[in-house]
């Protein structure tokens, strides 16, 4: 039966005129296992996502039709799919939100638990797991669930060779005993080609193969294609010899090999150079470490030494410590004993998460000066533009090696750098480093990638049991491994001697390797000992003018000054006579504070993401300007005096600033990530004032509102508004005031909205933030005391209301002001680009 019906799809990302996908047409039938390879940025975590779910924003054409229920997503990157703290929470929380009953999910996670053999982890942090430990979590969570079909996005680029081979068993039990279609992109074909009985290939967006595992290797061969990088060794072999044969697992293609020695003489490739400098690089002496609250130290009196123009490969099962022991060296974290000596120079260290070392808003930022040279050298021109939040997993590796290597380290620790990355990008990257090492640096790979180490390493070292177990020259680790090894080492034992690589493999059969052109044009070492051409520099900050100095360290100066003199804390205090005197005072040191910190014009810097005013918004501006104060006049004139006269002139008001934008918001269907931007953006207000709740009107409230309601639009900046004020003032006492302070924070992030949809730039929204805080918000919260606190309404005690409350105005205008120069740039960026990113609020 059919469960998917792909045709003729297309689609291209948010301000990109390239298609990630083109024409593509599939039928994948229900209990089907299908592979989708391809190289990186081939297009196959783009069409698993919209197998998974309507895009939200890019332009797609075609259909994707589903006839199931429910598919289950298991994404590449494990950390940004675990949402709860502890295992069992995990295991729960799909099942919660699908509707399951209390006694359901107990039985789902019971169940889900047994069949996946994780019991003694379910009261674990996750945290504190293993990336391994993860992946397995996340694809237990989401078959607790009960998909109809399992998509995964590389779910073997974080394990280990036995984790994978335990993994890929799983998937298959799945497929045959519960019937669910599994549908994987990936990399790592060695053990899914033997399992699956379908392979789809993608090449630039497009399907260029679909059939067997046999016919694909068939169709690669006849067409010399770089994905022959990717088939398992006994294939790669067989091509090598011209008879290209799908040998996809250990031991058939131990057969053939055997029985081609038997009928050819085999011989036995040279033994590698592996003589090393015996000068120390890394020093590791004696070293424990264990995290807080564990039972048991994760490294245990390990010692090391690593040379000086080495590369080292640490490998080890998941969990093992590999990524806490590079951590160790690099100092991100500190040890519980022993001693790490470092004598290499400046070290670079590419954590298993590369989007850590990303802080800018596209790729051509992250490379600055010379962004064109370094992209050239590592073939990611075509993606200058995006950001690097936004790229594949392949993509992001690449992206964060280039950026490391091209700054010039001495000293390289990598850890899984090959994660998610095709066979022709690691075999360039492996020529990559050992041109880095010809030029003195020093390497340290932690991977599970077994025959890149087995190609690219001088060293390998198994970690096990919290120490370095065995530490050899790959020829002899490979070789006396079982388990820890390459495929070609174990297709070659006790059949020809020094086999540990497919090039070791290919060699000894006297065959022809693949050739694709020379590689190593596309993929080269930016040089780090010429910074002034080579080395990308960070732009240098224009230095303050002495005038600007002056005016930073004076406001800061005077700012403090005034928030501890009215603490009490000197003997001396200001005159509370004149009233205004203490904020007028206040106010000099904020003006000083914004004369000294204002950019010239970052917030015109991001892409504005022009929406346009719609009907709703003018029915609410109509509303706004007319029908409110047509409400207040009515009822100061016709309804009779009473107490609760302004309460219900009040209700009134309140009733019709309030319906107008919710209503109309709710015809919209907003998605869940709509609302979800909302609750964050809301909390974040809410934070705000509880954070700076001892100083009086110095709020970072209206900012967060104002530069709401600029990125996402006009009613979206009111939901913020009204909804942070709300909640807030959970915290600090709800009454009379709290309507009319939704109300009047509601209408800055509206008209931000209207105002600033098309054009913007920091000078016009500091003056619009000042204005509007100290017109709107002051003016309408001063008017709703008059009507609150007294009966006697005349133009006299709404005049004394205002002049009253202008120092108070003033003193939040100011400072917003200043929350909207310091604060606004960074999140008006991060907030365009989630509205770009996932078409929030269109």
């Amino acid at each position: 039966m059919e469960l998917y019906n792909i045709s003729n799809l297309s689609y291209s990302y948010p301000g990109s005129d390239i298609n990630a996908l083109s024409d593509i047409s599939l039928k994948i039938n229900k209990g089907e296992f299908v592979i989708l390879c391809g190289s990186s940025g081939s297009g196959k975590s783009t069409l698993l996502n919209l197998m998974k779910a309507p895009a939200d924003a890019g332009t797609q054409k075609g259909k994707i039709s589903f006839s199931g229920h429910f598919a289950g997503f298991v994404t590449q990157f494990t950390d940004e799919q675990i949402v709860c703290d502890k295992v069992w929470h995990e295991l729960a929380f799909g099942a919660e939100s699908i509707g399951l009953s209390q006694n359901e999910i107990r039985s789902q996670v019971s169940q889900t638990a047994l069949f996946f053999g994780i019991e003694d982890l379910l009261y674990c942090d996750c945290d504190k797991l293993s990336g391994g430990q993860k992946q397995m979590i996340n694809l237990a969570s989401v078959m607790a669930m009960n998909p109809d079909v399992l998509l995964l996005d590389e779910p073997l680029s974080q394990l280990d060779p036995i984790a994978s081979t335990q993994f890929i068993s799983l998937l298959v039990r799945i497929n045959k005993e519960l019937g669910t279609t599994v549908i994987v992109a990936e990399h790592q074909l060695g053990g899914l080609l033997s399992v699956a009985k379908r392979v789809v290939m993608l090449d630039n967006g497009k399907v260029c193969h679909d059939g067997d595992a046999s016919s694909l290797t068939k169709h690669l061969s006849e067409n010399n294609h770089p994905m022959l990088f990717e088939m398992p060794a006994g294939v790669r072999a067989s091509a090598s010899v011209s008879n290209v044969l799908p040998l996809l697992d250990v031991p058939s293609a131990k057969d053939w090999y055997t029985s081609y020695g038997e009928n050819h003489r085999l011989v036995s490739p040279a033994a590698a150079d592996y003589t090393l400098s015996e000068e120390s690089c890394i020093s590791v002496k004696n070293l424990s470490f264990g995290y807080k609250n564990s039972k048991r130290d994760i490294i245990r009196n390990l010692s090391l030494d690593i040379k000086q123009g080495s590369i080292t490969a640490i490998v080890g099962g998941n969990g093992a410590g590999k990524s806490t022991l590079l951590s160790l060296i690099c100092g991100t974290l500190k040890q519980n004993s022993g001693k790490i000596t470092i004598n290499g120079g400046k070290i670079g260290f590419l954590p298993q998460d590369p989007t850590l070392l990303f802080n800018k808003e596209t790729l051509r930022e992250e490379f600055a000066d010379n962004a064109d040279e370094i992209a050239a050298a590592f073939n990611l021109t075509h993606l200058l533009s995006r950001h690097p939040f936004d790229l594949s997993g392949g993509e992001r590796q690449k992206a964060a090696l280039a950026k490391l290597v091209s700054y010039g380290a001495d000293i390289l620790l990598l850890d899984e750098p090959t994660k998610a990355a095709d066979a022709v990008y690691k075999q360039m990257f492996s020529a990559l480093l050992k041109q880095l090492k010809a030029d003195g640096k020093t390497i340290v790979i932690v991977s599970h990638d077994m025959d890149f180490c087995a190609e690219t390493a001088d060293i390998c070292a198994l970690l096990f049991d919290g120490e370095i177990s065995v530490s050899l020259p790959p020829s002899q680790f490979f070789s006396d491994s079982s388990f820890f090894t390459t495929d070609s080492a174990k297709i070659a034992k006790n059949v020809c001697d020094n086999v540990y690589t497919v090039a070791g493999l290919i060699a000894s059969l006297r065959g022809v390797a693949e050739n694709y052109g020379d590689l190593s044009g596309r993929f080269h070492v930016i040089k780090g000992d010429k910074p002034d051409t080579a080395v990308p520099q960070r732009k240098k900050r224009k230095r303050l003018s002495a005038f600007r100095k002056v005016m930073l360290s004076l406001g800061s100066v005077g700012f403090v000054f005034m928030l501890l003199a009215g603490t009490g804390i000197f003997p001396f205090e200001i005159p509370s006579e004149p009233f205004w005197l203490q904020y007028a005072l206040l106010c000099v040191p904020m003006i000083m504070l914004i004369i000294g910190v204002a950019p010239k014009n970052s917030m015109a810097k991001p892409p504005v993401t022009a929406k346009k005013v719609t009907p709703s918004d003018i029915v609410a501006g109509v509303i706004t300007a007319v029908l409110i104060p047509f409400t207040v006049i009515l009822g100061t004139l016709f309804v009779p005096n009473g107490t609760r006269k302004h309460l219900l002139i009040i209700l009134a008001v309140l009733v019709e600033c309030l319906a107008a934008f919710f209503i109309s918001f709710e015809k919209k269907k907003p998605s869940a990530k709509d609302i979800a931007v909302l609750a964050v953006l809301s909390a974040a207000a809410v934070a705000g004032r509880e954070l700076f709740f001892m100083f009086p009107q110095f709020k970072p409230v209206a900012a967060i509102v104002i530069i709401s309601g600029t990125a996402l639009g006009a009613q979206a900046g009111f939901l913020v508004g009204a909804v942070s004020m709300l909640i807030s003032n959970m915290l600090f006492g709800q009454g009379m005031w709290t309507p009319w302070q939704m109300f009047a924070m509601g209408l800055l992030g509206f008209f931000a909205g209207i105002i600033f949809s098309k054009k913007r730039n920091t000078l016009a929204l500091c003056i619009y933030s000042f204005l509007s805080v100290l017109v709107i918000y002051g003016g309408i919260m001063n008017i709703s005391s008059v009507l609150t606190y007294t009966t006697d309404i005349n133009l006299q005690t709404i005049t004394a209301y205002i002049v009253s409350g202008i120092p108070f105005d003033l003193i939040h205008a100011v400072s917003t002001v200043i929350f909207v120069l310091i604060t606004g740039d960074a999140l008006l960026k991060k907030c365009c680009r989630l509205r770009v990113k996932f078409g929030l609020f269109q």
